[in-house]
């Protein structure tokens, strides 16, 4: 965390599992420029359908121009150590479906909760995690 009380991306955060992962090192899928879709499938997807994610929204950077000597068309918004996030949702699919669904979280400090939500950008997580779930969970697998 900073001192403005923001998390840092390079902060390692819990995606539907008690041990602490390092959610960038995921691959993701970018819902819009600010929100992103990190996802990890089972190592063996035929024996464990289903994935664990955590959806994070980019709410700034913890370096400004000023303090890392690079201008701004240089830098990645998304570089771990220098953007902050917070949690949108994250949660866990097994074979048949998204089966838990979390809103923020304990380590973004928004745990259960979204102030004046977007709604058109709730509805993009869901239609993106909705295809995930389509390629990623198998019903068949009962």
């Amino acid at each position: 965390m900073t001192e403005n009380g923001k998390y840092l991306l390079s902060v390692k955060l819990r995606p539907g599992s008690a041990d602490y992962t390092r959610v960038y090192d995921f691959p993701y899928i970018s819902v819009d420029e600010n929100i992103r879709i990190y996802y990890k499938v089972d190592d063996d997807p035929e024996e464990n359908p289903g994935f664990v994610f955590h959806v994070l929204e980019w709410t700034g950077r913890a370096i400004t121009e000023q303090e890392n000597g690079l201008p701004d068309s240089e830098i990645d918004n998304w570089y771990p150590i220098l953007c902050t996030v917070e949690t949108f949702c994250h949660g866990v699919a097994y074979y048949d479906g998204i089966r838990h669904l979390y809103f923020g979280s304990e380590d973004t400090g928004n745990y259960g909760y979204h102030y004046y939500p977007d709604m058109d950008r709730l509805k993009l997580v869901a239609e993106e995690l909705g295809r995930m779930e389509k390629k990623y969970c198998r019903e068949d697998m009962l």
